[in-house]
């Protein structure tokens, strides 16, 4: 199951994100968050400027994700998935 929110800044659409994911029992992932900590990971890994971030080139977005590390967090407690 996929649910996702849409709406202005401020509306209040990551609390109603996690109230909803704590009553479905399900993760709650912050796709902005992802998308930032990329464009970190880019700009220090890769010496991007925050121009080049507009059209990141494939091999270095692959080279700064770790598909083999995953961590998830839920209500502070952290899962590790080698």
């Amino acid at each position: 199951m996929i649910i996702t929110i849409d709406g202005p800044a401020v509306s209040g659409k990551s609390t109603v994100a996690k109230l909803l994911a704590r009553s479905l029992h399900v993760y709650y992932v912050n796709t902005g968050l992802l998308y930032r900590a990329l464009a970190y990971a880019l700009l220090l890994d890769k010496q991007y400027t925050k121009d080049r971030l507009h059209n990141p080139d494939h091999q270095d977005v692959q080279d700064c994700l770790h598909p083999d590390v995953l961590v998830y967090e839920y209500n502070n407690t952290y899962a590790y998935c080698p």
